[in-house]
Parts: C-alpha cells; sequence; structure tokens
C-alpha cells in the first residue's frame, strides 16, 4: 500500500473516532495538561450549574471551586459534594448549581476529585462563562460582614471572645436560604485546611478550641483564616441518611488579638496545646496530585 494511501486511513480512522466520540457524548482532554477534563458550566435562571462525570467508583468528596475572572488570584472554595449521598447514585455524573454570582460577571470552575485512599486530582479550569442578566447586584455581600469585630485569644484557656463589634450573617437577598448556614471557622495546620462548624455550646460570640478543633489541629502552629457561613445537606432517602453536600458563604478575614497583651497576635497563628480534640472538619485546602 502507498504511504499516501495509508496516511488518509489513519486520518480517516482518527475522524471517525472523534466524532463517534462526539455524537456519543463522551469527552476527551486533547490539550496537553495533567489536569483531568474540565466540567461543563451552564448558565441558569439563577447562576451555573456544574456538571460532569465521576472519574471512578472509589471517589470520596468532590471540592468545587470558583474563580471571578477579574480577580485572578482569588479562588473561592464554594463546596464539597458526597457520592454516596448523592440521591441518583446510579446517574455517574454530578452537579451543582452555584447561585452565589454576580450579574453579568464572567466566572470559571474547577473540580477536584479526592479518593477513598487520599489521592487528590483536580480538573482544568472551565471554559469562560458569563452571567448574562443572572445574580446578585454587586452590593451584595456572599461573607459575613465582620466589620471593626476581633477575636480576643485566651491562650491559658484557649478561648475566642468576640470583641470591638458584631459579625453579621449575609442577607437573604444575597443568600435567600442564608437561614440554613451555620457560622464555622476556618483554620489552616501545614497544608491542611479545614472548616469547624460552631455548634452548640460555641458560638460566633465565644468560641472553646478545645470542643472546635481536633486533635491533629492541637501542639501545632495553626492560623485562623477566617470565617464562613456553612450549609449542610443530608439525603434522608436512605437510612442511615448519608452526607450529600457542604457548601459555604465566601471566607471573611477577622483579626486575632491576644487577651494577655492586647497586641495583634502574629500571623494570626496560634499554638492550642491540649490532649484532646473534636471532630476532623470539612476539607477547605486546593492542593491536588497532579499539580506542581
Amino acid at each position: 500500500m502507498k504511504k499516501t494511501n495509508i496516511s488518509l486511513l489513519v486520518f480517516s480512522m482518527l475522524c471517525a473516532i472523534y466524532f463517534a466520540a462526539v455524537f456519543s457524548g463522551c469527552k476527551f482532554n486533547f490539550s496537553e495538561t495533567k489536569y483531568l477534563t474540565r466540567p461543563d458550566v451552564e448558565l441558569t435562571n439563577n447562576g451555573f450549574r456544574i456538571n460532569g462525570n465521576y472519574i471512578s467508583n472509589d471517589i470520596k468528596y468532590i471540592n468545587i471551586y470558583r474563580q471571578d475572572v477579574s480577580q485572578k488570584n482569588n479562588v473561592v472554595r464554594i463546596a464539597v459534594l458526597f457520592p454516596k449521598g448523592d440521591p441518583t447514585p446510579d446517574n455517574q455524573n454530578f452537579y451543582f448549581e452555584d447561585t452565589k454570582v454576580y450579574k453579568n460577571h464572567t466566572y470559571q470552575y474547577y473540580v477536584r476529585f479526592v479518593s477513598e485512599k487520599g489521592e487528590k486530582n483536580r480538573t482544568e479550569w472551565s471554559e469562560k462563562k458569563l452571567a448574562k442578566n443572572v445574580g446578585a447586584e454587586t452590593s451584595a455581600k456572599f461573607y459575613y460582614d465582620v466589620n471593626t469585630a476581633s477575636y480576643e485569644y485566651d491562650s491559658v484557656n484557649h478561648i475566642f471572645t468576640l470583641k470591638n463589634g458584631t459579625i453579621n450573617a449575609p442577607s437573604n437577598t444575597a443568600i435567600p436560604d442564608i437561614d440554613k448556614y451555620v457560622p464555622a471557622l476556618v483554620f489552616q495546620s501545614g497544608d491542611d485546611i479545614r472548616v469547624f462548624e460552631l455548634a452548640a455550646p460555641n458560638t460566633i460570640s465565644e468560641v472553646n478550641l478545645k470542643t472546635v478543633l481536633p486533635v491533629s489541629f492541637f501542639n501545632t502552629p495553626v492560623k485562623l483564616l477566617g470565617i464562613v457561613g456553612q450549609k449542610t445537606e443530608k439525603n434522608t432517602a436512605v437510612t442511615p441518611s448519608e452526607l450529600q453536600s457542604i457548601t459555604w458563604t465566601e471566607l471573611a478575614s477577622i483579626n486575632l488579638i491576644d487577651k494577655a497583651t492586647g497586641g495583634k497576635i502574629e500571623n494570626q497563628t496560634i499554638t492550642v496545646e491540649v490532649k484532646y480534640g473534636a471532630s476532623e472538619g470539612f476539607d477547605y485546602s486546593t492542593i491536588s496530585d497532579n499539580e506542581d
């Protein structure tokens, strides 16, 4: 067979494979990247719908991240999805609707899959999408308004006490179901960043770190990154009920003051030296194994 004919045959086969993939709904990642195929993002009446395929049956949870393309350095953690709590487990796709967007701003998203073994692999950024005539006005706040408030840290009893103001939740105009969100603090220990809900008896005004932080965050430097609202949804159609999703407001930073000196605590970092702790919290980090 002539070389020209062989080349034409190979070209025809590649074309056939490509069009078969297109019409069957399959997606291939033809870009030169170590990342997984980007998620699909669709404009809805309320914001954006992010969807994609579970990459395996071994996925423990999925993190979803958003970026307003006008703020390149600002990656917002918006949700965690749990496949075991998926109400449609036979459907090999995940879905999430993001409504915390500003009208006529442009956004992109990526997803990170975390396996039962702890392996973390992220996708490429999605296509950039314009929230055309959809979303909130830019005056809306998707974060807790800290105002002039700060936390005073009692290093003897390991307690945060709110001082110099109040912290106000977003309005129900910005987030219609804000009453379903509970205040939560975000802490970082090394590369590990986690969110810890302020469950009773803790309140936004007084936080006993011994009943909030897990053992892994004790006796090591931890940094307070700020406060978010956290909404927890469960699939109650199964017994026992399974965690379905965690959704967050945007992060708001808050200053940390040393009770003993009255001065600002350097780098917002403290060490809680106790021997017991609370739950492990939810993963708020961005690090993936398939990136540098």
